[in-house]
């Protein structure tokens, strides 16, 4: 999936994410997950400093059988639904007779704090005008994400109010080891590695 990261340089931020229809799907998509599903998903990689809600739901796993209504719940609650990807995670919760969540051909923007709008100029504009920037300020890189940026995504969204920057900004940070990418403004297209969760 092809995104577009828009980072201002003075705020080492990424302001804005541009995307098609496959990563709006993806992320819009665990909206309809179970809290428990989404929990076993992102377990391991919130760490001991993870959020509330994982410390709900390992604390829940931890406690005996005995205190649920049956032996049923506990286990229910652990693991609603159990899928081997992102994918068929995804494609098992979509509406009766849809293929998407949204229409095909749409360009949306993904914000900072991952609010989802259409996009248009006046949002770009918007978004610069509220952090007191301008495209003088910005670098621009075309990316190719995945089910894991995804993933991180909604991991980071758990504990931060900035996870575009905490998934992506690495990524700009290698950018500038590349020799003359800074001076030339040279467009490099940079496909994201699978990473460890």
């Amino acid at each position: 999936m092809k995104v577009k990261l828009l980072r201002s340089r003075r705020l080492k931020r990424i302001l804005l994410l541009e995307c098609g229809k496959d990563f709006a799907d993806q992320l819009l998509g665990f909206l309809m997950v179970p809290v428990g599903t989404l929990m076993k998903l992102l377990g391991s990689s919130l760490g001991k400093d993870g959020s509330a809600l994982y410390n709900a739901y390992t604390s829940m796993t931890k406690l005996e059988d005995s205190a649920f209504w049956d032996s049923r719940t506990k286990q229910v609650l652990m693991d609603p639904t159990s899928y081997r990807s992102i994918s068929a995670l995804y494609s098992n919760l979509l509406p009766y007779g849809c293929s998407s969540l949204v229409v095909t051909g749409a360009i949306f923007f993904i914000g900072e704090d991952l609010s989802i709008s259409r996009s248009s100029t006046s949002t770009a504009l918007q978004i610069l005008e509220a952090v007191e920037s301008n495209f003088s300020d910005i670098d621009c890189r075309e990316i190719q994400a995945g089910d894991e940026q995804v993933l991180l995504l909604v991991r980071a969204a758990l504990a931060s109010t900035t996870p575009l920057t905490d998934v992506f900004e690495t990524y700009f940070q290698e950018l500038k080891s590349l020799p003359g990418s800074e001076e030339t403004g040279l467009k490099v297209e940079l496909t994201l590695q699978p990473l460890k969760l």
